[in-house]
């Protein structure tokens, strides 16, 4: 995912800039990454939100429905974060 730079060559045909490039590269990879990853989690959030939105009052069957919305939508960013856990045993 984060790419594979040659970096010999490039070293062999240009010293001065190949680290420079390569710090770049790499810097710009991660930052990509992260963003990537930020967005989904702000996605499942926002998810969530609308579905706990979407059950308004204080009874106890729309409590039950807000906990079993948070229950999901943690369970969706888990499965995001960790993928191996959705194939745990329940």
């Amino acid at each position: 995912m984060l790419g594979n730079i040659p970096y010999k060559k490039m070293y062999e045909f240009k010293p001065s800039f190949t680290p420079v490039f390569a710090m770049l590269f790499y810097s710009v990879i991660n930052y990509v990454m992260i963003n990537i990853l930020v967005s989904i989690l702000h996605f499942q959030y926002g998810k969530a939100k609308r579905a706990s939105m979407s059950v308004e009052g204080d009874s106890a069957s729309n409590r039950e429905a807000q906990k079993r919305a948070r229950e999901m939508s943690l369970e969706a960013i888990l499965n995001v974060l960790c993928p191996f856990l959705a194939y745990r045993k329940k």
